[in-house]
């Protein structure tokens, strides 16, 4: 059961303020999961980077696609979900 809302570029030490702060709570930069898998992502960040459920810094989260239920793709702002093709 989702519980828990982990953004995907982190808010920062102290949070955030202002067109900062909203701008890190649009939904291309929020995923939700599980407790377990929250804590996951924190405790095997090279595999999240990797899988696009965490982004570093300075990332376009709507310009990034993840792992979203096995497959990947874009999340947009609107709270679409578009899967990307890849190639066979």
């Amino acid at each position: 059961m989702a519980t828990d809302p982990c953004h995907r570029v982190k808010q920062g030490m102290g949070g955030r303020h202002g067109d900062a702060k909203a701008a890190n709570n649009t939904l291309s930069n929020l995923m939700h999961g599980c407790r377990t898998c929250h804590q996951w992502t924190h405790s095997r960040s090279v595999e999240a980077y990797e899988m696009g459920i965490r982004l570093r810094e300075g990332f376009d989260p709507a310009s990034e696609p993840a792992l979203y239920r096995g497959a990947l793709a874009f999340l947009t702002d609107s709270g679409a979900v578009v899967t990307v093709d890849v190639p066979a």
